[in-house]
């Protein structure tokens, strides 16, 4: 196999990884098990690395410095990663456990004054 075709091979791995990643997320359904995504990115880092040390062409050149920053750049945030893998405290379809917050205006609020009113209580959640 040819060092530009290790190039091109090594750059689908890692937009295979990245196309998997926000359908995943759009879905919000991010698995705990993330080992699939480090093993693409780390193929395109590696495949980068062969194409460009045997020689590649200038397309296999760049096709293989994609891969590489894009898998780098992967690791760098995941190492950044905020993210705890603290289990949620409800799940879907239990109740939710009483809190206090405050609402838009800046008065608090308390969920239990709702009971028993239809209300729609909605949570953003990001993925920084």
């Amino acid at each position: 196999m040819t060092p530009t075709v290790t190039a091109f091979i090594g750059l689908a791995a890692t937009i295979i990884a990245i196309a998997m990643w926000f359908r995943k997320v759009g879905q919000v359904n991010i698995p705990r098990n993330r080992g699939l995504f480090h093993a693409l990115m780390a193929v395109g880092i590696g495949a980068g690395i062969y194409a460009i040390s045997g020689g590649a062409n200038w397309l296999g050149n760049t096709a293989a410095g994609l891969s590489i920053a894009i898998g780098i750049f992967y690791f760098i945030l995941r190492a950044q990663s905020a993210q705890s893998s603290v289990p949620p405290i409800a799940g879907v379809g239990d109740k939710i456990p009483d809190f206090t917050a405050l609402d838009d205006n800046g008065n608090e609020f308390q969920l239990a004054s709702l009971q028993g009113k239809p209300f729609l209580l909605k949570f953003f959640r990001g993925h920084w």
